[in-house]
């Protein structure tokens, strides 16, 4: 967009920058919950889910989903953003599922709201990303889904070829 009014272009471009700040903060605290959940698990959190697998889990996808987000939006990957969020997302949905059980104390809830903060902000982005990435005057998801496969599947050889 061409903005004639210098104001108005700087004022794009200053929300346009808070918004990136934004989303560099919510994948940065989403690697920091992953990271904390696979080194600095909390007994409390130990003892009640009795399973290492699922806390490695969870702090995987919290972990890989952050990082790769941050450092995809960082570069402006954004084919590496959608896949991670969902990354991110199961993560932090697991993560919540399990402490939102079990809540105790008033460091646990902190952190639940920082991992709900950031997932809503991931949310989104993603939906961001959706705008961005479909075909201009597609306006239900079905026709959307149908561009993207359209789009994916447009260079393969036929099946009559086979």
């Amino acid at each position: 967009m061409i903005a004639t009014d210098p104001k108005l272009n700087d004022r794009r471009l200053r929300w346009e920058r808070t918004i990136w700040v934004i989303d560099m903060v919510a994948y940065a605290v989403m690697a920091v919950n992953g990271a904390s959940a696979l080194w600095f698990t909390s007994p409390f959190v130990q003892e009640e889910i009795r399973l290492p697998a699922v806390i490695v889990v969870w702090g995987v996808l919290m972990l890989a989903g952050g990082a790769g987000g941050f450092f995809g939006r960082l570069f402006g990957l954004w084919a590496v953003e959608v896949i991670l969020n969902v990354s991110a997302w199961s993560g932090a949905v697991c993560y919540a599922i399990i402490i939102f059980s079990a809540v105790t104390s008033g460091s646990s809830l902190v952190i639940l709201g920082m991992v709900v903060l950031a997932f809503l902000f991931m949310f989104r982005r993603y939906c961001e990303l959706q705008i961005f990435t479909s075909e201009p005057g597609l306006t239900t998801f079905t026709e959307k889904v149908r561009s993207l496969l359209r789009r994916r599947t447009g260079y393969v050889v036929r099946r009559n070829h086979y």
